[in-house]
């Protein structure tokens, strides 16, 4: 599949999903009369306000494998003047620990750090340059991890048989023979992206928000995924949003093509399909409660557990420091461990709008 075919494949979601956003819905930033939500975030710099709040967390794919690379970023419909200019940054540590005897043990941490740069060129459309390294290393979260677990009588699945706070990763086929060695801290992936953004649709008191944006994103490093060409990864997705009262509700399935990557034998997909789904509550005037359940398609091919979706469960918190500037922390942990998931995390942004 090439690059071309997936740009046609997001345009016949668009199509299908939502035929009338054009029409049926209030295009261009402009709000349905007389729907009137409860106070708008970013008041002094927003449009767009009926069905759109203060967004789910900027939170890719933390799971094994997808660490390698830069898994798809589901988006949210943007509220973004004309004119104006929007920064945010945003980290995640992230803790990954599985292991099945004779099979693989894979326990590491990462540091996502993300720095964007968004401006409004047009009433409904923003243009996007954004930077995203993703770090591995021993870590810091072991320990906490190894008392929660103990405190709540949850099995430690042979993580205190090994030292603490360190990167060992060892995957071995079926006859036992390494597939990938790894025990170095590292800067595993550097990019750079640019993301056009195009809110089809405000909504109204019926129907929600919609937009969709592309993306173009060329790795700047790659220390473990080895490519066969130079092409840029090419992303898709959908963004819809709904306000119910108090809350807002979330949806974006979101699309990545890669082209042909591998991890010394190991071959990825070439493309992963996302699904984001989330809730934003407000509790109290400028500040959200926000859970959000993020499923990714596995970035290896014919590779048990790996080549299974992630799935992954986010709760966040925002709040509205100042008229354009609001802080987001989240927390990432699965009680249930699942293979292909990263076991703990936590999540700090701030964005702020100028």
């Amino acid at each position: 599949m090439g690059k071309a075919n997936v740009l046609g494949i997001g345009l016949l979601w668009l199509a299908v999903l939502f035929p009338g956003a054009g029409a049926t819905g209030i295009a261009h930033g402009q709000q349905a009369a007389g729907f009137q939500g409860p106070i708008p975030p970013f008041a002094e710099s927003n449009f767009c306000e009926a069905n759109v709040g203060y967004g789910l967390l900027s939170l890719p794919s933390q799971s094994p494998f997808q660490s390698l690379r830069l898994a798809p970023m589901p988006r949210m419909p943007s509220t973004l003047k004309k004119g104006r200019t929007e920064l945010s940054a945003t980290a995640t540590l992230a803790n990954v620990w599985a292991y099945e005897s004779g099979g693989y043990l894979v326990d590491y941490e990462t540091l996502n750090t993300r720095i964007a740069f968004a401006y409004g060129i047009l009433p409904s459309v923003l243009l996007e340059v954004a930077y995203d390294e993703r770090r591995v290393f021993g870590g810091v979260l072991d320990s906490v991890i190894m008392n929660f677990h103990n405190a709540f009588g949850i099995d430690q699945d042979k993580r205190d048989q090994y030292p603490k706070d360190q990167v060992n990763i060892q995957i071995y086929d079926a006859a036992g023979t390494p597939l990938v060695t790894w025990q170095d801290d590292a800067v595993l992936t550097q990019s750079i992206a640019a993301t056009l953004q195009h809110n089809l649709t405000c909504g109204d008191d019926l129907w929600p928000a919609f937009s969709w944006s592309a993306t173009l994103r060329h790795d700047l490093r790659d220390a473990v995924v080895d490519q066969e060409d130079d092409f840029p990864d090419v992303g898709l997705s959908l963004s819809l949003s709904k306000r119910l009262g108090v809350t807002h509700v979330y949806l974006s399935p979101s699309m990545v093509f890669f082209g042909e990557d591998s991890v010394g034998t190991i071959k990825l997909r070439d493309s992963q399909i996302s699904g984001l789904f989330g809730v934003e509550w407000r509790f109290v005037e400028k500040s959200v409660l926000l859970v959000q359940y993020l499923v990714t398609q596995g970035a290896v091919q014919n590779f048990g557990e790996y080549s299974e979706p992630s799935h992954e469960i986010t709760l966040g918190l925002k709040v509205e420091v100042a008229p354009s500037a609001v802080v987001a922390v989240g927390l990432l942990e699965n009680i249930v461990t699942y293979d292909n998931s990263p076991d703990f995390g936590v999540h700090a942004g701030l964005t702020a709008r100028f």
